[in-house]
């Protein structure tokens, strides 16, 4: 990733960014899966920095070596920056390790409760299909027999041509799942769980908080477990199990 990007990245977390220039980066993290892993990698660092222990340790090191300044204009050990750094180091290492260990645990629960959804249209090869229909038929064929690469292509496709293709759409999201492509599969589930006038609104909301939670967004995952349970939806009760777990 060039230099830029990073300049850009620390940026936006720092604020430093206009409106207009965060609402293209945002939209630009969209299209940029190798930013969007940046971004969140940093985020992560950011906020570990910022916790409040971290805060305070800074602050007590701060005093550490202010007092010793204060006894003496000149510092006579050479070492005590470096050992001042050295157990800042340590401990945002630490910050930086438990934050793994969240993370982990969320991507645990994504691979406990994750499967993949079956298909439940096709097309009998006898029957008269238009362009698009022939295109859905091999593309779900491709799904069912776990080609998801092609699979994604051709509901790619279809995506392109009617962004209204909910079926399309959906089974788009679960082809990237299943190969691993998590950032464009939460892209394309968000699509979908703002509309609840279709058919997989309920798959939609359940497969969107489980990439919440690999993608390590627990707060939006809960959201959405919480929704799926107020309205008792078919998948409330793996909603309610890892309510319990994660809270």
């Amino acid at each position: 990733m060039r230099e830029k990007e990073y300049r850009l990245i620390e940026k936006y977390l720092l604020g430093e960014l206009s409106e207009e220039k965060r609402a293209a980066f945002d939209k630009l993290k969209l299209s940029n899966p190798d930013l969007e892993a940046e971004y969140i990698l940093r985020k992560n660092i950011h906020e570990a920095i910022q916790e409040p222990d971290i805060m305070n340790l800074r602050f007590a090191l701060n005093e550490i070596v202010n007092t010793k300044k204060q006894k003496s204009h000149v510092i006579k050990n050479p070492f005590i920056w470096s050992s001042v750094a050295a157990v800042f180091i340590i401990v945002l290492i630490i910050k930086i390790m438990f934050l793994n260990t969240h993370t982990e645990r969320y991507v645990d629960y994504f691979n406990k409760y994750y499967q993949m959804y079956p298909p439940v249209v096709n097309y009998r090869n006898t029957e008269i299909l238009t362009e698009e229909q022939e295109c859905l038929r091999i593309a779900l064929g491709n799904y069912e027999n776990s080609d998801f690469n092609n699979a994604e292509l051709l509901f790619k496709e279809l995506v392109n041509k009617d962004s209204t293709n909910t079926l399309a759409k959906f089974y788009l999201s679960i082809s990237m799942i299943e190969q691993n492509e998590f950032i464009e599969a939460e892209t394309y589930l968000y699509e979908l769980s703002t509309n609840n006038q279709h058919l997989f609104y309920e798959e939609s909301l359940w497969y969107l908080a489980l990439v919440y939670l690999n993608n390590n967004k627990p707060e939006e995952a809960k959201k959405l477990l919480l929704e799926i349970i107020s309205r008792n939806y078919t998948y409330k009760h793996q909603a309610k199990k890892i309510l319990r777990s994660i809270n």
